[in-house]
């Protein structure tokens, strides 16, 4: 009797600890705080070699598969989707004015962004997952995108 009582309650105590701790969130709202500076940084070059530290293999697959699934033409993707933008422009240009970060569970997240680009203020949703490398993204929403992942198969 002793021994399921104390298996109740170590089941009380798990299941009453939050899905991610304090410290997760904070991981992943600095994450994003590396990719909107990152993304300010205009050399296109730079950021195509950095995607797989920003990106699910998942997401950036279906993005790598966009740009070469159309022969010289744009794709479903006809911008930049960190900034909703075509170009995020000069450095200082885009600017991550405040990021807030809910968990959904032990290794998903969303993180709420508002930026700032060419002075207009916008906003993203990002879908955040913890991996073995850190946090990347898994989907990305937007006021004109709801679904980043449904664009690029081409289910607008």
């Amino acid at each position: 009797m002793g021994r399921r009582l104390a298996y109740a309650a170590l089941l009380v105590l798990l299941c009453a600890q939050p899905a991610c701790r304090p410290q997760d969130t904070e991981s992943a709202r600095k994450f994003v705080e590396r990719v909107y500076a990152d993304y300010a940084n205009p050399d296109q070059r730079h950021q195509e070699q950095r995607q797989h530290k920003f990106y699910t293999p998942a997401l950036l697959r279906l993005l790598l598969a966009d740009r070469r699934g159309h022969s010289g033409e744009v794709g479903n993707l006809d911008g930049n989707p960190i900034c909703d933008c075509q170009d995020p422009g000069n450095p200082g240009e885009l600017k991550a004015r405040s990021i807030t970060v809910t968990a959904t569970d032990a290794t998903h997240a969303q993180a709420v962004v508002a930026f700032v680009i060419v002075k207009e203020v916008r906003t993203a949703t990002l879908s955040l997952v913890a991996t073995a490398a850190g946090w990347r993204i898994d989907d990305i929403a937007t006021p004109d995108t709801p679904s980043l992942r449904r664009l690029l198969r081409g289910k607008h």
